[in-house]
C-alpha cells in the first residue's frame, strides 16, 4: 500500500489489538475497520457455482464472486486468495457485503496478508453425496 503521509510504498505494521496500521518509513498511524466476510466453500461439484445466480438475485446489494475467475492470475492459489481478500477489503470499505465462493480451507485464508481486515469470517461448506458429485463432474 502507499502511505498517505509520506507516499512511500510500504507493508504497514499491523496491530490487530488496537486496529491500527503504521507506516514503517514515517511512523504515521491510521485506524482500520474490520468487516465481516462470507465464504462459500466445498469440493468441486458440490454446487458452489450453481447457487450463485440465486444468491445474486436475492442479495442484489452484495458483491458475490466465483473465485475461480482469477485462478490463472498467478499459478499460486495462496496468491489468488490474497488478491481476493484485497479486493474484498476495498469493496467492504464502501460498506458492501462480500461473498467469495471457491474451494478454500480456513488455514489458507488465515495465512493471507489481508486476513486481519475481516472479522468475523463466516463459512458455509457445501456438500453432496459422491454419486451426485461424480455425475456433475462427468457432465462438465
Amino acid at each position: 500500500m502507499i502511505c498517505s503521509a509520506c507516499q512511500a510504498w510500504i507493508e504497514p505494521i499491523i496491530d490487530t489489538v488496537s486496529s491500527t496500521e503504521t507506516c514503517p518509513e514515517c511512523g504515521d498511524t491510521n485506524a482500520f475497520t474490520t468487516f465481516p466476510i462470507f465464504i462459500i466453500t466445498g469440493t468441486s461439484g458440490a454446487g458452489k457455482t450453481a447457487i450463485l445466480p440465486d444468491l445474486r438475485r436475492l442479495l442484489s446489494t452484495w458483491d458475490i464472486f466465483e473465485t475461480d475467475i482469477l485462478r490463472d492470475s498467478s499459478g499460486n492459489w495462496d496468491s489468488v486468495w490474497n488478491n481476493w481478500l484485497r479486493i474484498a477489503a476495498g469493496l467492504s470499505e464502501s460498506r458492501r457485503p462480500v461473498i467469495l465462493s471457491g474451494t478454500v480451507l480456513p488455514d489458507t485464508l488465515d495465512g493471507c496478508d489481508d486476513r486481519y481486515r475481516f472479522a468475523p469470517v463466516h463459512y458455509v461448506a457445501l456438500h453432496c453425496d459422491d454419486a451426485a458429485r461424480e455425475d456433475r463432474l462427468r457432465a462438465r
